[in-house]
Protein backbone atom coordinates (compact mmCIF):
# COMPACT_ATOMS: atom_id res chain seq x y z
CA UNK A 1 0.00 0.00 0.00
CA UNK A 2 1.36 3.46 -0.87
CA UNK A 3 1.02 6.43 1.45
CA UNK A 4 -2.39 7.35 -0.03
CA UNK A 5 -3.61 4.01 1.26
CA UNK A 6 -4.11 2.84 -2.31
CA UNK A 7 -5.06 -0.74 -2.97
CA UNK A 8 -2.78 -2.29 -5.55
CA UNK A 9 -4.52 -4.40 -8.15
CA UNK A 10 -4.75 -4.85 -11.92
CA UNK A 11 -7.95 -5.04 -13.92
CA UNK A 12 -8.67 -5.49 -17.61
CA UNK A 13 -9.09 -2.33 -19.72
CA UNK A 14 -12.73 -3.33 -20.35
CA UNK A 15 -13.35 -3.68 -16.60
CA UNK A 16 -11.67 -0.32 -15.98
CA UNK A 17 -13.97 1.45 -18.44
CA UNK A 18 -17.07 -0.16 -16.89
CA UNK A 19 -15.95 1.11 -13.47
CA UNK A 20 -15.29 4.58 -14.90
CA UNK A 21 -18.72 4.68 -16.57
CA UNK A 22 -20.38 3.53 -13.35
CA UNK A 23 -18.55 6.16 -11.31
CA UNK A 24 -19.58 8.95 -13.69
CA UNK A 25 -23.20 7.70 -13.54
CA UNK A 26 -23.00 7.84 -9.74
CA UNK A 27 -21.79 11.45 -9.90
CA UNK A 28 -24.75 12.34 -12.10
CA UNK A 29 -27.23 10.69 -9.74
CA UNK A 30 -25.82 12.39 -6.63
CA UNK A 31 -25.72 15.80 -8.32
CA UNK A 32 -29.28 15.35 -9.57
CA UNK A 33 -30.38 14.73 -5.97
CA UNK A 34 -28.38 17.66 -4.60
CA UNK A 35 -29.54 20.28 -7.11
CA UNK A 36 -33.17 21.43 -7.21
CA UNK A 37 -34.99 20.05 -10.24
CA UNK A 38 -37.35 22.95 -10.80
CA UNK A 39 -36.50 26.61 -10.40
CA UNK A 40 -39.25 28.90 -9.24
CA UNK A 41 -40.52 31.76 -11.37
CA UNK A 42 -38.60 34.10 -9.06
CA UNK A 43 -35.24 32.31 -9.41
CA UNK A 44 -32.25 34.37 -10.54
CA UNK A 45 -29.88 32.11 -12.54
CA UNK A 46 -26.34 32.94 -13.64
CA UNK A 47 -24.07 30.62 -15.67
CA UNK A 48 -20.47 30.85 -16.89
CA UNK A 49 -18.80 28.46 -19.33
CA UNK A 50 -15.13 28.68 -20.32
CA UNK A 51 -12.13 26.69 -21.49
CA UNK A 52 -8.77 27.38 -19.85
CA UNK A 53 -5.37 25.99 -20.95
CA UNK A 54 -3.91 23.40 -18.58
CA UNK A 55 -0.19 22.94 -18.11
CA UNK A 56 1.00 21.44 -14.83
CA UNK A 57 3.33 18.97 -13.20
CA UNK A 58 1.76 16.55 -10.73
CA UNK A 59 3.55 13.89 -8.72
CA UNK A 60 2.09 10.45 -9.40
CA UNK A 61 2.50 8.19 -6.36
CA UNK A 62 1.77 5.05 -8.39
CA UNK A 63 4.60 5.80 -10.80
CA UNK A 64 6.91 7.43 -8.27
CA UNK A 65 7.69 10.27 -10.67
CA UNK A 66 6.44 13.71 -11.73
CA UNK A 67 4.06 13.73 -14.70
CA UNK A 68 3.87 16.71 -17.08
CA UNK A 69 0.21 17.39 -17.93
CA UNK A 70 -1.13 19.46 -20.87
CA UNK A 71 -4.60 20.06 -22.30
CA UNK A 72 -7.61 22.18 -21.37
CA UNK A 73 -9.91 22.60 -18.38
CA UNK A 74 -13.60 23.07 -19.10
CA UNK A 75 -15.07 25.19 -16.29
CA UNK A 76 -18.79 25.71 -15.76
CA UNK A 77 -20.45 27.55 -12.88
CA UNK A 78 -24.16 27.92 -12.29
CA UNK A 79 -25.81 29.92 -9.52
CA UNK A 80 -29.51 30.20 -8.73
CA UNK A 81 -31.23 31.99 -5.86
CA UNK A 82 -34.64 30.40 -5.33
CA UNK A 83 -37.86 32.00 -4.03
CA UNK A 84 -36.96 31.01 -0.45
CA UNK A 85 -33.65 32.88 -0.69
CA UNK A 86 -31.54 29.71 -0.81
CA UNK A 87 -28.49 30.03 -3.08
CA UNK A 88 -27.65 26.95 -5.15
CA UNK A 89 -24.14 27.00 -6.62
CA UNK A 90 -22.62 24.36 -8.91
CA UNK A 91 -19.02 24.33 -10.12
CA UNK A 92 -17.93 21.72 -12.67
CA UNK A 93 -14.38 21.18 -13.91
CA UNK A 94 -13.48 18.64 -16.54
CA UNK A 95 -10.11 18.07 -18.18
CA UNK A 96 -10.41 17.96 -21.97
CA UNK A 97 -7.95 16.22 -24.33
CA UNK A 98 -5.38 15.98 -21.55
CA UNK A 99 -2.18 14.07 -22.11
CA UNK A 100 0.69 13.44 -19.76
CA UNK A 101 4.31 12.36 -20.00
CA UNK A 102 6.36 10.83 -17.20
CA UNK A 103 9.19 13.29 -16.48
CA UNK A 104 11.66 10.45 -15.80
CA UNK A 105 10.31 7.48 -17.79
CA UNK A 106 8.96 9.41 -20.80
CA UNK A 107 5.88 7.13 -20.73
CA UNK A 108 2.73 8.63 -22.32
CA UNK A 109 -0.67 8.76 -20.67
CA UNK A 110 -4.18 10.11 -21.13
CA UNK A 111 -5.89 11.64 -18.13
CA UNK A 112 -9.63 11.90 -17.49
CA UNK A 113 -10.54 14.19 -14.60
CA UNK A 114 -13.96 15.40 -13.45
CA UNK A 115 -14.66 17.55 -10.38
CA UNK A 116 -18.12 18.66 -9.24
CA UNK A 117 -18.82 21.02 -6.32
CA UNK A 118 -22.40 21.78 -5.24
CA UNK A 119 -23.35 24.29 -2.53
CA UNK A 120 -26.68 25.12 -0.93
CA UNK A 121 -26.48 28.32 1.14
CA UNK A 122 -29.39 29.45 3.32
CA UNK A 123 -29.77 31.57 6.45
CA UNK A 124 -30.19 28.49 8.65
CA UNK A 125 -27.76 26.04 7.00
CA UNK A 126 -25.01 25.45 4.44
CA UNK A 127 -24.36 22.23 2.60
CA UNK A 128 -21.32 21.42 0.43
CA UNK A 129 -20.92 18.39 -1.83
CA UNK A 130 -17.60 17.63 -3.54
CA UNK A 131 -17.11 14.83 -6.06
CA UNK A 132 -13.74 14.24 -7.68
CA UNK A 133 -12.46 11.54 -10.05
CA UNK A 134 -9.12 11.42 -11.82
CA UNK A 135 -8.06 8.53 -14.03
CA UNK A 136 -4.57 8.16 -15.56
CA UNK A 137 -4.50 5.62 -18.40
CA UNK A 138 -1.19 4.36 -19.77
CA UNK A 139 -0.47 2.64 -23.07
CA UNK A 140 0.21 -1.12 -23.11
CA UNK A 141 1.63 -2.43 -19.83
CA UNK A 142 2.15 1.06 -18.40
CA UNK A 143 0.37 1.25 -15.01
CA UNK A 144 -2.94 3.07 -14.59
CA UNK A 145 -4.34 4.90 -11.57
CA UNK A 146 -7.73 5.96 -10.24
CA UNK A 147 -8.41 8.55 -7.55
CA UNK A 148 -11.99 9.19 -6.48
CA UNK A 149 -13.43 11.19 -3.63
CA UNK A 150 -16.91 12.14 -2.44
CA UNK A 151 -17.52 14.44 0.52
CA UNK A 152 -20.76 15.91 1.85
CA UNK A 153 -20.49 18.56 4.60
CA UNK A 154 -23.25 20.42 6.42
CA UNK A 155 -22.80 23.61 8.46
CA UNK A 156 -25.18 24.67 11.23
CA UNK A 157 -24.88 28.44 11.87
CA UNK A 158 -26.75 28.06 15.17
CA UNK A 159 -23.98 25.87 16.61
CA UNK A 160 -21.16 27.06 14.35
CA UNK A 161 -20.24 23.44 13.61
CA UNK A 162 -19.54 21.47 10.44
CA UNK A 163 -20.75 17.87 10.20
CA UNK A 164 -19.39 15.31 7.76
CA UNK A 165 -22.52 13.66 6.40
CA UNK A 166 -20.74 11.32 3.96
CA UNK A 167 -17.13 10.71 2.96
CA UNK A 168 -15.58 8.21 0.55
CA UNK A 169 -12.00 8.50 -0.70
CA UNK A 170 -10.24 5.87 -2.76
CA UNK A 171 -6.90 5.75 -4.56
CA UNK A 172 -5.79 2.77 -6.62
CA UNK A 173 -2.73 1.89 -8.63
CA UNK A 174 -4.02 -0.45 -11.32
Amino acid sequence: MNKLGATLSRFSREGDMKKLTGWISTIGAVVALAVPTAASAEAIPETTNEFVPLEATIFDECLGEPVLVTGERHLVTHTTVDAQGVTHFVFHRQWVQVTAVGAVSGASYEIVSVFQHVDQLADDYEQHLNLNMRRRIGAGDTPNSLISAALLLRFDPATGEWTTVAENVKAECL
